[in-house]
Parts: structure tokens; sequence; C-alpha cells
């Protein structure tokens, strides 16, 4: 499970279990961040439309068989969304 996901969740729980609404607020916060930032990077990908590199370049050997399209990268913006509302 990536930490985007795994990092509000369990903030969550705790919050529920402890009874923490300043808590269970950051845990929404962070949940409607990695949210917001999914949907964006999804936006902008069928904006960009870019093809990953092994389907443009067939001499490009691929460990991966992703069809998905490559840009922006939606580890990349979910580590920076996630990074900036721990912040």
């Amino acid at each position: 499970m990536p930490i985007s996901i795994a990092l509000p969740l369990t903030l969550g729980i705790v919050a529920a279990t402890e009874r923490n609404d300043e808590m269970m607020k950051n845990a929404i916060y962070i949940a409607a961040v990695v949210g917001v930032n999914g949907v964006a990077t999804q936006v902008l990908k069928e904006a960009f439309n870019r093809p990953r590199p092994h389907s443009t370049y067939p001499d490009i050997v691929s460990y991966s068989t992703e069809t998905t399209l490559s840009m922006p990268s939606g580890h990349t913006s979910d580590a920076f969304a996630t990074a900036t509302a721990l912040s």
C-alpha cells in the first residue's frame, strides 16, 4: 500500500481510537490533498497524452508492461503532494 494512502488511513484510525479531533482533521486534510492530486495528475496525463518511452522507441527494453500514459509521473506528484501536506 502506498504511503500516501497508508498515512492518512493510519492517522484516521489512531485519531478515532484516541478521539483526537486535531489528528482527524490532519488525516482528512492529507487524504483530500492526495485525492485532488490524483485527479489532477490523471487530467494532466490525458492533456499531455504522452506515451511511455518503450511504446515510442521499440529499441528500449522495458521491464514493465504498463500501457498508461507517462507524463506527469504519478509517483512524483504523489510524493510531493504528501510531503507538502505534511509540512
